[in-house]
């Protein structure tokens, strides 16, 4: 596992074309983890081919369209109706049918644009499209990011050209041969000392105090969210120390840049961002959950953090990609369990207090 940015790697997903351009298929949803590195590969890809076009296949999501609908290097889009695999047997007539009518506008787009290769980067989306490509006998790059594989990509690795994973223990996970390469990194390099200098003036960044940078993720975290609140509440003695930089999610009904305002906490305060760099950079300490993209883009910073790995009745993928960083990085990365702050809110606080003296 190597923390290296994705134009170093030419492993999975480059290959030449006889033609002198050709139509390039990303697919990827319902997550900035699956879009954000698509999205990097693709305008990776177009800096060495740029006569090349990009079809870019997501879900009909509002954080679907916002990411993908936003990115200029994407030629065509379309946007799957096309829900998780339900867990109740009632809903599954409707989901069969939803994924029959993606199948099929999958399979017709495909053909009509006459995509050269599919390159997925899994979730469920990804399902119907590299089904339909292989009935087309399209060639197919699977990429896994995270440490242990996802439903979606154990089921389609035996169906697709190639697969390519992020993380070296993931290898065991599959009975074909697999590519190790890096992650598809959206960050080259990082900020100028003048940028640095613009964007804490520019957000009242206050010399001597530590600069706590807290992600949930694209679609944030509610949990982690409560967890720096009951924290700041029981420390007051940090309300002066620290800048909490804290990106929310937008499904949480709590108004927390009204929260810090009450106790007089220095806070910027946002639903979610797909540039983070200055942040990263400006960071004393990030907390965040541990999607595969959060912890190498933390990694490439290098800057301390602790993780609270997603745990849900589908997956604990969350839990092996943070064991992975902590493993690789132990003077940089530590991982708590929420089950274990849960039952023991004071672990959470003895590390904030121990992190903030550093």
């Amino acid at each position: 596992m190597k923390n290296t940015h994705v134009q170093t790697c030419s492993a999975a997903g480059e290959h030449n074309h006889t033609k002198k351009s050709a139509t390039i298929c990303y697919v990827g949803g319902r997550s900035g983890g699956h879009i954000v590195p698509a999205l990097t590969h693709a305008h990776n890809h177009l800096i060495k081919k740029p006569d090349d076009k990009i079809l870019f296949i997501a879900t009909n999501t509002p954080l679907d369209g916002a990411l993908v609908g936003a990115a200029t290097h994407v030629h065509k889009k379309l946007y799957l109706k096309l829900p998780n695999v339900p867990r109740r047997l009632l809903a599954m007539p409707a989901f069969t049918y939803r994924f029959g009518v993606a199948f099929v506008k999958s399979f017709n787009t495909l053909r009509r644009q006459r995509v050269a290769r599919v390159v997925s980067m899994g979730g469920y989306v990804s399902l119907p499209v590299c089904l339909a490509a292989r009935l087309l006998r399209i060639p197919v790059t699977l990429f896994e990011l995270n440490a242990h594989p996802g439903k979606a990509t154990k089921f389609l690795a035996p169906h697709v050209t190639e697969v390519a994973v992020c993380f070296e223990q993931a290898k065991k996970s599959f009975a074909r041969s697999v590519t190790c390469v890096p992650y598809p990194l959206q960050y080259q390099a990082k900020p100028h000392e003048q940028e640095l200098i613009d964007h804490k003036r520019l957000h009242g960044l206050e010399v001597g105090k530590k600069v706590l940078l807290v992600l949930g993720g694209s679609q944030g975290s509610i949990f982690l969210n409560g967890l720096i609140g009951r924290w700041l509440d029981a420390e007051p003695s940090a309300h002066d120390r620290v800048h909490v930089v804290h990106q929310t999610g937008a499904n949480d009904s709590c108004d927390w840049a009204a929260w810090y305002h009450e106790r007089g906490i220095a806070a910027t305060v946002f639903p979610y961002s797909n540039d983070l760099a200055l942040w990263y950079s400006c960071a004393d300490l990030v907390v965040c959950r541990a999607g595969a993209g959060t912890l190498f883009e933390v990694a490439f910073f290098q800057k301390p953090c602790v993780i609270i790995p997603l745990v849900t009745a589908e997956t604990a993928h969350q839990v092996d990609n943070a064991k992975a960083m902590v493993a690789h990085y132990p003077g940089q990365f530590a991982m708590f369990n929420q089950a274990d702050i849960q039952g023991n809110p004071e672990l959470f606080c003895e590390r904030m207090a121990h992190e903030l003296q550093r």
